[in-house]
């Protein structure tokens, strides 16, 4: 691994700890995605910058009860950001989101 990835918490454990500015609205959108019943809350999210020439070693979630969504907001000028699950590489492109299974194997290679 190598790199600068930096991330901001916004909800750790279905807790907000990060609202400010502009961050109050996404927090509100993610509330809205929860089940009203409170069975399936957004437990956790928060929002990551990588920088050219970052990768993260491949690595797994601690059990496969919890799903990643991945949105990329603003993809840089440095060519061949993707992410690698269980072997499938997935590129991102600004706007668009996928999930996966935390469980599963996964890294991160940017501009490397």
């Amino acid at each position: 691994a190598g790199g600068v990835w930096k991330e901001i918490a916004l909800i750790k454990h279905n807790n907000v700890v990060f609202s400010g500015g502009a961050f109050l609205r996404v927090i509100e959108k993610l509330r809205e995605l929860s089940d009203p019943n409170g069975s399936a809350p957004v437990f956790s999210a928060k929002l990551s910058l990588l920088y050219p020439g970052t990768s993260i070693n491949p690595h797994t979630g601690p059990s496969n009860a919890r799903l990643r969504a991945h949105l990329c907001v603003q993809l840089g000028a440095a060519p061949g950001g993707k992410l690698i699950v269980a072997g499938e590489e997935r590129g991102w492109k600004a706007g668009e989101a996928f999930v996966f299974d935390d469980s599963f194997e996964h890294e991160v290679v940017y501009g490397v």
